[in-house]
């Protein structure tokens, strides 16, 4: 099936099984613009991007801001919800409107259950 054929069907049935669901409005606009723009699901839905360099650096893309940072434990608020990175001699390098740069000796970064 030629590609852009496949998107359209794919996008009705899609669109169909959203709102059987009673999903937002806004999102589907958003997730169907984007796709129809070949845009990534990320950047249409204003998803987070995290971006890891070894156990060194996470860039985090699309926040909303520092929640707090103690004991070794750095917490990004992010629209799906507080994202946790831990480690050791974790510094907060870069902050600005798009991204936050955490860096140090990472262990592990998780979205707990809220």
């Amino acid at each position: 099936m030629h590609r852009r054929t496949w998107r359209r069907a794919g996008r009705h049935s899609l669109h169909a099984r959203r709102w059987a669901r009673g999903a937002s409005e806004v999102a589907d606009l958003r997730l169907g613009l984007g796709r129809w723009l070949d845009l990534p699901d990320a950047a249409s839905l204003d998803l987070p991007q995290l971006r890891c360099i070894g156990n060194l650096q996470v860039l985090v893309e699309n926040h909303l801001g520092v929640r707090s940072f103690k004991d070794g434990v750095a917490v990004v608020a992010t629209r799906i919800g507080p994202l946790e990175i831990w480690g050791q001699e974790l510094t907060v390098g870069a902050v600005d409107r798009d991204a936050i740069l955490v860096t140090g000796r990472i262990e592990g970064m998780r979205y707990p259950r809220g």
